[in-house]
């Protein structure tokens, strides 16, 4: 049976330390064409903020993601501010929404997704002492797990994803997948889902698999 303990000391030692933007410095984009705005490319510091003002100017709360991902703090921020001007965030056939894009989407009350949702494991570039790591790695975790609490995801959801994933590896996740993990109206926290024989299999995917994937989209 999975333990509380046990969950929070998998968070700890395998969230590492803060995942940082390890490709290049494409910039992400912002917008957007009187009904929605689109957010594509990499995501970067201040991103949040930069949105906020767009969103402020035109009224407009549909946002469609198109990222592989990026600076993982900051797709907490925007996660808190599609929650605080419930965004309907949208995925597009053919678009992607991967690591803290992903983490981003769930911040958003309502979504429609057609492309593909992928979650992993915080990680780093192995740079820095190991006692850095793990103190980094421990603020990851708290940060993950109070944003996950907020957007109403439990602690389960956090353990899956780092027990069975890495920075090449997703956990890609359907609408349904959504509803499934999240948590219930006064649902406990460390509350354990059981999930259908094979379910995680299913939906593990390394870059071939995403790519094969991409391309059925």
């Amino acid at each position: 049976m999975f333990k509380a303990a046990t969950a929070v000391a998998t968070m700890l030692a395998l969230a590492a330390v803060l995942m940082l933007t390890a490709q290049t410095a494409e910039a992400s984009k912002l917008k957007h064409d009187g009904v929605t705005i689109f957010y594509d490319g990499i995501v970067k510091k201040g991103d949040a903020k930069k949105l906020r003002k767009m969103m402020d100017d035109t009224g407009i709360r549909i946002v469609n993601l198109d990222s592989g991902g990026g600076h993982a703090t900051e797709g907490f921020e925007l996660g808190y501010l599609f929650q605080e001007y419930e965004v309907h965030a949208t995925v597009a056939k053919g678009d992607r929404c991967m690591s803290s894009c992903a983490n981003a989407l769930l911040g958003a009350p309502t979504h429609d997704l057609k492309g593909l949702l992928g979650f992993h494991v915080a990680w780093t570039t192995g740079k820095g002492d190991a006692s850095a790591g793990m103190r980094q790695g421990q603020q990851y975790a708290v940060i993950s797990a109070l944003y996950n609490s907020r957007v109403g995801y439990g602690m389960y959801f956090q353990y899956l994803i780092a027990s069975y994933t890495d920075k090449d590896t997703m956990l890609i996740l359907s609408s349904d997948d959504l509803l499934l993990l999240k948590l219930k109206e006064d649902e406990d926290f460390l509350a354990r889902r059981d999930l259908p024989k094979g379910w995680i299999a299913q939906r593990i995917a390394g870059a071939t698999r995403i790519y094969l994937l991409t391309e059925d989209k």
